[in-house]
């Protein structure tokens, strides 16, 4: 988005309150969102991992919630109690019983410190303004909503997703028999991917995108010009175009392994190397690092994988651009390294 800096979203976040965060692995959804997933936030309560934390954690549990309830925003650094405990979700069982009454909904997140997550009651940050959504408007819009932001799912992964969002199981049989239910309501259409081995999925209102992409024309809405002309747009190992590999490798032909996980010697890239995105193509890697110390971004690694590009005029204007304003967009006085593709 051009323009955008990193504090936009915490803005965005934690003071307009036009987004939420949440989920095992954080996403953040508009705020108007919110009701649809009160279902699924009463749904962990049942999960035997938290039913069991809560059980066995009673007296702690109510003592965190008159500690939120009568002090406001608190982080678990606030809690007396600092038993530790063996967690990647928190150091200690009171910082535990935070996060748990976050996963259930009792606590949302009310600011950020850092990486550090500051909770706040629901009712002061998003207070219920009507009756609890009916269940069939919860799955209808479990069903599209993770067909617009899947991008071309298959079947499983859509399925998948509505499972996620209504934390609970949906079979084949079942994801089956309702794709064909949104595909006859004209909401779902069904895709064939050139050499993908199985169907895909698109929502009924990105039909108009994938029209012009079949006609070799990039839809206006993706233009990456800028003030200083098109550049390339450099994706997170956990981007949702990159994730899952199976659609990226259906889709464009690119292999992506987030090498984070890696011993530093098996790793043919780099720890975060990141796709790059050149107009509607990932057409090669980089492999950035910002030395924090001295605010210089430095260039390890660059591939460029698609053929042709390296002495394409265009394409090298585009990549300098892109490097340039993710430079600024990290605060970097300088970059080093090789930019020649």
């Amino acid at each position: 988005m051009s323009g955008y800096r990193r504090d936009d979203l915490g803005t965005l976040v934690y003071q307009d309150r036009r987004f939420f965060e949440y989920g095992g692995h954080l996403d953040v959804y508009p705020i108007e969102q919110y009701p649809y997933w009160e279902r699924h936030k009463a749904r962990r309560r049942e999960e035997p991992r938290v039913r069991t934390f809560l059980m066995d954690h009673a007296a702690l549990v109510d003592e965190v919630r008159v500690l939120v309830r009568d002090r406001g925003p608190v982080s678990a650094r606030n809690l007396p109690d600092q038993t530790p405990v063996t967690s990647g979700r928190a150091g200690s069982a009171a910082g535990l019983a935070l996060y748990h009454l976050w996963l259930t909904g009792e606590l949302m997140t009310h600011h950020r410190e850092g990486f550090e997550r500051i909770y706040d009651l629901t009712e002061r940050i998003a207070p219920r303004t009507g009756d609890p959504v009916a269940e069939q408007a919860v799955r209808t819009h479990a069903a599209q909503e993770v067909l617009r932001r899947s991008a071309l799912p298959t079947l499983r992964e859509w399925s998948g997703g509505v499972g996620y969002m209504l934390f609970e199981p949906v079979g084949p049989k079942e994801a089956a028999a309702w794709m064909t239910d949104l595909i006859a309501a004209g909401i779902a259409v069904p895709i064939t991917v050139a050499g993908a081995r199985a169907a895909r999925f698109v929502h009924a209102e990105y039909l108009a995108l994938l029209e012009t992409l079949s006609r070799g024309a990039v839809p206006h809405e993706w233009d990456t010009a800028t003030g200083t002309g098109v550049e390339v747009t450099f994706l997170s190992p956990l981007d949702n175009v990159v994730a899952p590999r199976e659609r990226l490798r259906d889709l464009f032909g690119f292999e992506c392994v987030w090498e984070i996980y890696k011993p530093a010697e098996k790793r043919r890239w780099g720890a975060y190397t990141m796709p790059i995105l050149y107009q509607d193509r990932l057409v090669g890697r980089m492999d950035p690092k910002l030395d924090r110390s001295t605010n210089i971004l430095k260039i390890q690694g660059l591939w460029i994988e698609e053929e042709g590009l390296q002495t394409d005029p265009a394409f090298r204007r585009a990549l300098q651009n892109g490097i340039e304003r993710f430079a600024r967009f990290h605060d970097a006085r300088e970059v080093m390294g090789s930019l020649a593709p």
